[in-house]
């Protein structure tokens, strides 16, 4: 597995989703690719900023409740096929622990292809 950097706080509208993908993209650059994980339910930002919103059939909410793997729900950027994102779930109900999240990080690390 690759490096993780989380990015995260308390508050909204500082800049997290706006910050997460500069520094998605800078990394891109440098060490080929790139994986955001969005974790913000129910506001959903990333792939919009990421210029993909139109490639985004599943989410993250679907790979929690087992609907599909996450390889399914990882979509490439508009602008570089090197950045990924695996979107959140727009639904405010989603609950996801840290367990969940270090599961998944596991297995987005051994999936090989991913759509779109």
């Amino acid at each position: 597995m690759g490096k993780i950097i989380s990015i995260v706080s308390g508050k909204g509208g500082v800049g997290k989703s706006v910050c997460s993908i500069s520094i998605a993209h800078s990394l891109v650059k440098k060490r080929g690719k790139v994986l955001v994980i969005e974790l913000d339910n129910g506001l959903k930002t990333l792939d919009i900023l990421a210029g993909c919103t139109e490639k985004s059939v599943f989410n993250l909410g679907d790979v929690l409740n087992n609907r599909c793997k996450p390889v399914d729900a990882i979509i490439s950027a508009s602008y570089h096929h090197n950045l990924h994102i695996l979107p959140c779930s727009p639904n405010h109900d989603e609950i996801m622990t840290s367990e969940d999240i270090i599961e998944l990080c596991k297995g987005v690390s051994k999936g090989t292809q991913k759509r779109g």
